[in-house]
């Protein structure tokens, strides 16, 4: 059998599964409050909560989709002043499922130690209700899109501008790093249980191990998932496949001039390799990319390992408010 031949099978193969992937996940429903699809502006689309001072309310952030909209959470007290430094939070689950409403307790975490926080929604990769699904770097692009609305409104929240930082968890963790070297916009991003070299988590499902990693169900699955958000195999010999696995790499886009980070992950992860820390740690050294690095013995893919933790909650903050102060 030919080489071509074998490409060809391998490409209609690929799209066999990426086809019951997508049927399977068309079946997912998030459930949105109505008040979130209203117009962008400066009017909040709901108010969430209010205690004293202290506010949460909904905002578009941009007028394209339903989707791109976030939770604002500030101090009316604080508007008028020096200006607070802001996090913008962003949700996990594999670039295709779950809500910002995954992030609140982290979100309201953030804002109980001072910062204004802007916990987003995207769009999905994966098909939702009536939308079709968006593949990277549509995730990208709208990260992009709130640290804009975030700046463009700052002085209506307190928050100094020149003080933005990114958060999240898992494929979010992933999600605030690549934004952060990317666009290079943000003083810093924290990553927990981020999935930081995707084509690690597929060099491991498809191979069976990398290194001391080996392939389990949560690896595999998490491997699909990416598949589906590049709409490409990880095959080497394909360059629009080697194109689109370059630009959901965060290392691709490392380098002294970005702005650092600080990854957290655990080393009993069953979901993203904990191998990948290692190699971050490797790659950002290598290029001059300034960032901190935390293997958190015993501790598997759960945000907890952060937020439940006040000795590594409190060296994050520590971290984070010198980087945006």
């Amino acid at each position: 059998m030919s080489t071509t031949t074998r490409q060809v099978r391998r490409r209609r193969t690929f799209a066999a599964v990426l086809a019951l992937l997508l049927a399977a996940a068309s079946g997912l429903v998030v459930s949105m409050r109505a008040a979130e699809a209203a117009g962008v502006g400066l009017a909040p689309t709901a108010l969430v909560a209010v205690d004293g001072t202290a506010v949460v309310e909904s905002y578009r952030y941009n007028g394209a989709d339903t989707y791109q909209n976030l939770d604002a959470y500030y101090d009316t007290s604080w508007v008028g002043g020096a200006g607070r430094p802001a996090i913008i939070v962003i949700h996990g689950g594999s670039w295709a499922n779950a809500t910002k409403a995954a992030s609140a307790p982290v979100s309201k975490k953030f804002f109980d130690e001072g910062f204004a926080v802007f916990n987003m929604n995207y769009r999905l990769t994966a098909p939702t209700g009536s939308h079709a699904g968006t593949p990277w770097p549509g995730q990208r692009t709208d990260v992009s899109l709130a640290i804009a609305w975030v700046k463009a409104n700052a002085k209506k929240f307190g928050v100094n501008p020149n003080r933005v930082a990114l958060y999240g968890f898992s494929s979010g963790g992933h999600m605030a790093i690549t934004s952060s070297v990317y666009y290079r916009n943000v003083r810093a991003a924290v990553s927990v249980s981020g999935v930081l070299q995707p084509h690690r988590v597929m060099d491991v499902a498809v191979n069976g191990s990398s290194g001391a990693d080996v392939r389990g169900t949560g690896v595999v699955v998490l491997s699909q998932w990416a598949a589906l958000a590049v709409q490409c195999p990880y095959y080497p010999t394909w360059s629009e496949c080697n194109s689109r696995w370059n630009s959901f790499k965060p290392e691709t886009y490392f380098s002294s001039a970005a702005p650092p980070f600080y990854a957290m992950m655990g080393d009993k992860d069953t979901v993203v390799p904990p191998g990948t820390l290692g190699a971050v740690d490797y790659w950002a050294t290598k290029k001059g990319q300034p960032h901190v690095t935390v293997m958190v013995p015993g501790a598997a893919h759960d945000e907890r390992m952060l937020t439940n933790d006040p000795a590594r909650w409190a060296a994050m903050i520590t971290w984070l408010r010198s980087k945006t102060a």
